[in-house]
């Protein structure tokens, strides 16, 4: 059994000690520190550290890679008075670059939602599976709630980036669900779905229908967190409870229905274009892309950052090639080379982590057999690019689409059933 303890121990210690760290968090398999000092890590010690399979640098973040059992360390580092958190994760470093700030706020602020997205992918793959088995009809009472529950996940998605958003910004969570709330509210989805004309103070607002909407209401909260910071100055303290939320309403609101939200929009309307070019010309590209380069995302992190343009996918077209196919293949491809390598090597220590491995692979999460297992012994990893890849080629020519975001393993399978 690992001592949760000493990882955590040696873990704080290698990256420069308590005092070096602004924050922590962890996703799937990942610490993800951001640092006061990044000169104060000691990569070696870290590396040569039992538990930790592998480190990162990211958008702004330092990312110790553990394995699947990561919230034991984050719980231990939490008890050693590091405090974890999922957002305000803003501060920055002394050697942040300015692409690294652009990376680090995606991470941050679509990193805290993905395990609803995922559960609700996944319970849209358990719900098409029943009704393949005809262990249910989807006119059934109990369809219809588990599909309105696995709905709601995508269909408030605004709301849930307004308030990651607020936390990335350092603003008030409650203004931006509050905005974010507003794009989606039934009397404006009725007011767009009507056609008439949509004026404010004679100012026409362009309908834009908002509903699993992913850069309008980030950029809502970015304008709404200046908008803030101002009213908190000139507000009189004696009214300050009161008037803040309400010049933040009436000023960011009108910028929001009038200009920020249709801008926004019109980034989807963008990548819609991009989308459909890809899927009727050359529908094969991002699935090879995907397939054959996953592990080199994973290993810097960047798959998280390829996230808003998945959802963007799914609220523009209503399906998704940009993950699915492509890291499925690649996943499918780290569980074989894994499973290989468990059969070949003489090595029984190597042979019990491969097993493994392959085994958490199958089931989407690859770190521990990408760092334990093909990235260690390198000639494994290079067969699962060039497997990836072909088998990405198969699934972009096959028009391979995902309906649900979901963990890209053997479970999510069903999310491919229309």
């Amino acid at each position: 059994m690992k001592d949760y303890k000493k990882i955590a121990k040696d873990v704080v210690s290698g990256v420069g000690g308590q005092e070096n760290i602004l924050s922590v968090t962890n996703c799937m398999t990942r610490l993800r520190f951001k640092l006061k000092n990044m000169d104060h890590v000691d990569e070696d010690k870290l590396k040569a550290t039992p538990g930790v399979q592998g480190i990162a640098e990211k958008g702004g973040q330092f990312q110790v890679i553990i394995g699947t059992d990561v919230s034991e360390v984050t719980e231990e580092i939490n008890k050693m008075g590091v405090v974890e958190t999922s957002g305000d994760l803003s501060e920055k470093t002394s050697d942040e670059k300015w692409y690294n700030r652009i990376l680090g706020a995606i991470t941050d602020i679509f990193q805290p939602i993905i395990p609803a997205i995922c559960g609700a992918g996944m319970l849209k793959a358990f719900l098409a599976l029943v009704v393949f088995l005809k262990l249910l009809t989807a006119d059934s009472s109990t369809y219809q709630l588990l599909n309105l529950l696995a709905d709601s996940a995508f269909y408030f998605l605004p709301i849930m980036l307004a308030i990651t958003s607020a936390q990335r910004f350092k603003s008030n969570q409650f203004y931006a669900a509050v905005l974010g709330a507003m794009l989606i509210h039934p009397n404006f989805t009725a007011m767009v779905a009507s056609e008439n004309p949509i004026t404010f103070l004679s100012i026409p607002v362009k309908a834009v229908s908002y509903g699993s909407a992913v850069v309008p209401p980030i950029l809502i909260v970015l304008v709404m967190s200046y908008v803030e910071k101002y009213a908190k100055k000139i507000a009189p303290d004696a009214v300050k409870v009161f008037l803040v939320p309400l010049l933040v309403f009436l000023v960011t609101a009108p910028l929001a229905w009038i200009a920020v939200g249709p801008l926004g929009a019109m980034v989807g309307d963008i990548l819609l274009v991009v989308f459909e070019f890809f899927n009727d010309q050359a529908r094969w590209v991002l699935p090879v892309l995907m397939g054959a380069l996953t592990p080199f995302f994973v290993m810097t992190g960047m798959h998280y950052s390829l996230m808003p343009v998945q959802l963007a996918q799914y609220a523009t077209l209503g399906y998704g090639t940009l993950l699915g196919p492509g890291m499925l293949a690649s996943n499918m491809a780290q569980a074989g080379a894994s499973f290989a390598v468990g059969l070949k090597t003489k090595d029984k220590v190597m042979k019990t982590t491969a097993f493994s491995a392959a085994t958490t692979a199958l089931f989407g999460i690859t770190e521990p057999a990408l760092y334990g297992v093909t990235m260690k012994l390198k000639k494994p990893l290079w067969v699962v690019v060039l497997s990836g890849g072909v088998a990405g080629l198969f699934a972009g020519l096959t028009n391979m689409r995902t309906y649900a975001s979901a963990t890209a393993g053997i479970l999510a399978l069903p999310v491919y059933i229309t």
